[in-house]
């Protein structure tokens, strides 16, 4: 059959040419590419999850309300059925719709990280998703936003970029943004970094809510896949 194939293409473009040459209206452009459709496109003014109503949890509604467009509960569903191994995407991707910016970073991390390495169009729309929930405050997509600056830079211009927005974003809400820093610090990827520097980042890191940097002298041992 690949035999068969490779002449008829043959013939075909030769007539394709001979056309093209005897006629004189030019071959139409071909129709221009549609751009990936992005979720950041779709998302209205974004919320913290400040204040987020989690009594669904209580009571095992969370899914029904989540069906009924309550962003919070689309979160805390999402949560349970990744811990269950299921199909959680699409539940933070709906919070993310439904407002709440959480929801937008954890669908943009599936994006990046679920699997790597990840075509260009989704680290690019996980970027902008990550650039949204920081707008709106959301200590997580700060902190994504720096990951993803730390991970790609690969001149000292860029470099000094991602170390100066985690600074800013570690000062600011302190938490997780103080660790990731400490992480890309540890790992010799944002410039060079004292142990002392790292613990008292991942010292602020605890004082300021973020439970898994507490008793910890390294950073790398806090995140359960410090590779990425």
């Amino acid at each position: 059959m690949r035999d068969m194939v490779v002449p008829m293409f043959r013939a075909w473009t030769s007539w394709l040419v001979l056309t093209a040459c005897s006629s004189s209206k030019p071959l139409a452009p071909p129709p221009p590419r549609e751009k990936p459709v992005c979720l950041a496109d779709q998302v209205p003014d974004l919320r913290s999850s400040e204040g987020a109503d989690t009594n669904c949890e209580g009571d095992g509604t969370c899914e029904a309300r989540c069906n009924d467009g309550i962003a919070d509960a689309c979160v805390l569903h999402a949560s349970a059925v990744q811990r269950a191994g299921g199909d959680y995407a699409p539940l933070y991707a709906r919070a993310c719709t439904l407002g709440l910016a959480i929801g937008c970073t954890n669908y943009g991390a599936w994006l990046w990280l679920a699997h790597l390495p990840a075509p260009p169009s989704s680290e690019i729309c996980a970027r902008r998703l990550f650039e949204k929930a920081c707008e709106a405050r959301e200590p997580w997509g700060c902190g994504m936003v720096g990951r993803m600056m730390a991970e790609n830079a690969r001149s000292p211009t860029e470099r000094d970029a991602a170390r100066r927005h985690f600074d800013a974003t570690c000062n600011v809400y302190g938490g997780v943004n103080c660790r990731m820093f400490a992480l890309y610090l540890e790992r010799g990827q944002l410039g060079d970094a004292q142990p002392a520097t790292v613990r008292a980042l991942l010292l602020r890191a605890c004082e300021s809510g973020d439970q898994k940097a507490c008793g910890h002298d390294t950073a790398a041992e806090t995140f359960a896949n410090p590779s990425r």
